[in-house]
């Protein structure tokens, strides 16, 4: 997730955002929803600390919306 910048703090982006920049940013430009999920968290801890349950709802709707 290169293309987006590092923050402890809540990012501006929405999630399909950080979604498709998670996708586009491994190296087979795809990924399982456990990766995606793991590398928000791991670009953003904000979401690991805060909205845990809430982002994983979150991230599997949008996958769900986008796919």
């Amino acid at each position: 997730m290169c293309c987006l910048v590092d923050t402890n703090e809540r990012p501006l982006y929405t999630i399909p955002v950080l979604i498709s920049c998670a996708i586009l940013g491994s190296p087979d430009k795809r990924m399982l929803v456990s990766e995606i999920y793991q590398s928000i968290m791991d670009k953003y801890p904000y979401f690991a600390s805060s909205e845990l349950i809430e982002t994983r709802f979150k991230v599997r709707d949008a996958v769900s919306i986008i796919v």
